[in-house]
Parts: C-alpha cells; structure tokens; sequence
C-alpha cells in the first residue's frame, strides 16, 4: 500500500479541485456490458467527501462488486475503491489521484495498478454518463451508462 500511495504522490495537480464538481456523477446509473448489467450508484457530494457503489448482475447473480469513496487529502482528491464483496476475504482499497476534475469530466490516475491504471468518467448530458477503465496494452473497458429514474 505504502507503495501505491507514494506512485500516487508522484502525480500532481495544478487547479485546485472542488468535490462539489462532480454533482453529476449522482444518480443511480445502468448499462449493458460483459453479458449482463453493470449498476453504478453516486451520492451527492456532502461534508467534503462523495461515496459510490456498483455491482454486475447476469443471469439473476451477482457476479461483481465495488465499493468507492471520494475523499480530499492535501494533493487534491482520491478515489478509493474497494473491489469485491466484503465479506470474502481480505480486502484493501487501491487509490487513484485525481488529475482532472470539472463540471462535466474527471479522470483517476494510479500507474502502479496493474489494471486499471485510469477511470475517466464525462458528463454527456443529464441521462447519460460514460466511464473508460485503461490499461496499457489493454483493451479500453467502455461503460455507456444511461441514468435510471
């Protein structure tokens, strides 16, 4: 971890970041990937921090699930997620600095992940939200997710 946290350290940020940007990531979010449904759901950002979690669904199960947090430290803004379900197995959280945060994009940095090393969530419009996951050498991971009401 110690490890991670010092390749972390290593990228910068040269705006300051408002955790109030990313009040459109909100919202309960679905799409269609890896032959079934991925949810993902933000609460509004409050008290300096933002929490979100998602989860796979096919063929009626639960095959996948993330727990995430956003939180400010003195660079900026971490994304910290969780993978997996808690109650199997230890589990660490893996940090990704913010490189860019705005009223309608961000993007999470961690190059000592193996995969991935970038989420870079945009804003399309009040319906529709799209997340890459990137890795080098890796096939971009496209989540096209449309908001549910």
């Amino acid at each position: 971890m110690i490890g991670v946290l010092f390749a972390l350290g290593a990228i910068t940020q040269n705006e300051p970041m408002d955790i109030d940007d990313l009040r459109w990531m909100a919202g309960n979010w679905t799409c269609e990937i890896w032959g079934g449904t991925f949810e993902e759901t933000w609460f509004l950002p409050a008290g300096g921090t933002m929490q979100g979690m998602g989860r796979h669904l096919s063929e009626g199960n639960t095959g996948f699930m993330e727990f995430m947090s956003i939180e400010p430290d003195p660079n900026g803004l971490t994304m910290w997620m969780l993978l997996g379900a808690p109650s199997k197995g230890d589990k660490k959280p893996i940090g990704f600095r913010a490189t860019k945060v705005s009223k309608n994009e961000s993007v999470w940095e961690n190059p000592a992940n193996k995969s991935p090393q970038v989420i870079h969530y945009r804003n399309i419009d009040e319906t529709e939200m799209v997340c890459e996951l990137k890795a080098p050498g890796e096939e971009t991971q496209i989540f096209r997710f449309k908001r549910i009401k």
